[in-house]
C-alpha cells in the first residue's frame, strides 16, 4: 500500500526508531536510528529539539534534512512521554505541522480491538495487527519479537481475540533465563494460538528477533511468515486512508 506523498511515517520503538517518508516526486526514502529521549526535568515543554540535552536528541535531528517538507506527519511511539513535546515543538518549527500521535481505537474498517478501554493496547499491537489484517482475510496470529515479545489473535471477522506481552530475548537473557529455551517456548505457544483457531492459519513474525523465533517453528505444524516492519506498514495502512 503506498505512501501518500509528503507524508513521513515514524515507528518509534523502545530500543530503535524506523522512518519512512514519499517526497514530491514520489520517492520512498527510509532510515532507521538508535532511540534517544530528552530526559526530564531538562527538556522544558517549549523548547525546540536539540536546544537541550543534543546528546540524547541526536538521532532525531536527520529529519529535518528531508529533500522537501512532509505535509502530514504520523507516529507511533511506545515508552516515555518527553518526546512528544519535543517533536511537536521540532513539527511546527521546521514543517509548519502539527504531528498525529497514533493510539488504538477502538475499530477500523475489518479491525476490532478487543480491549474494553481501547487505548490501553499498545499502539505497536494495534498497528502490528492493521497491517497484517490489510494483507489477510483470514484469522491469523501475528507475534512481535524485540525488546518486548508481543502476541495477538485475531479472527476470520478481523475480531482481535487477545493476546499477551513478555519480556523480550535479551532482557530474559539478563535475568538468567536460557535463550534457547525461552525461544523454543516462545514459539511453541505462538504455535499453538495459530493451531487453535484451525487448520492452516497463519502466524506472522515481526520485530527484531523474528528470525530467531522462526527458526524454532519448523516442524510444529503451523504455517509461519516473517513480516518486516508491522508498525510502519500499519501506518501506511492509516495514511492511506486519513
Amino acid at each position: 500500500m503506498p505512501i501518500p506523498a509528503h507524508t513521513l511515517l515514524i515507528d518509534s520503538g523502545n530500543s530503535w526508531v524506523k522512518w519512512r517518508f514519499r517526497d514530491a516526486a514520489g520517492t520512498l526514502l527510509r532510515g532507521s536510528f538508535a532511540q534517544s529521549l530528552p530526559s526530564p526535568p531538562a527538556y522544558p515543554a517549549n523548547a525546540p529539539l536539540g536546544s537541550v540535552n543534543p546528546r540524547g536528541l541526536s538521532g532525531w535531528t536527520q529529519l529535518a534534512d528531508l529533500p522537501s517538507p512532509p505535509k502530514q506527519l504520523l507516529i507511533a511511539h511506545v515508552g516515555a512521554s518527553t518526546l512528544q513535546p519535543a517533536m511537536d515543538e521540532f513539527a511546527h518549527t521546521h514543517w509548519g505541522i502539527t504531528p498525529q500521535w497514533i493510539k488504538a481505537s477502538a475499530e477500523v474498517p475489518q479491525l476490532r480491538n478487543g480491549y474494553l478501554e481501547p487505548t490501553t493496547l499498545g499502539v505497536d499491537r494495534w498497528l502490528n495487527m492493521l497491517a497484517i489484517r490489510a494483507r489477510c482475510t483470514s484469522a491469523f496470529v501475528i507475534v512481535s519479537a524485540g525488546t518486548a515479545i508481543t502476541l495477538d489473535v485475531v479472527d476470520h471477522t478481523g475480531e482481535h481475540l487477545g493476546g499477551w506481552i513478555m519480556p523480550g530475548l535479551q532482557a530474559m537473557q539478563t535475568q538468567g533465563q536460557q535463550r534457547p529455551a525461552y525461544v523454543s517456548w516462545i514459539a511453541g505457544i505462538s504455535a499453538f494460538s495459530a493451531q487453535s483457531l484451525g487448520h492452516n492459519t497463519p502466524l506472522y513474525v515481526t520485530g527484531g528477533d523474528a528470525k530467531a523465533v522462526l527458526s524454532q517453528l519448523p516442524g510444529l505444524n503451523v504455517a509461519a511468515y516473517e513480516q518486516p516492519d508491522c508498525v510502519l506498514l500499519g501506518l501506511e495502512v492509516l495514511a492511506e486512508n486519513a
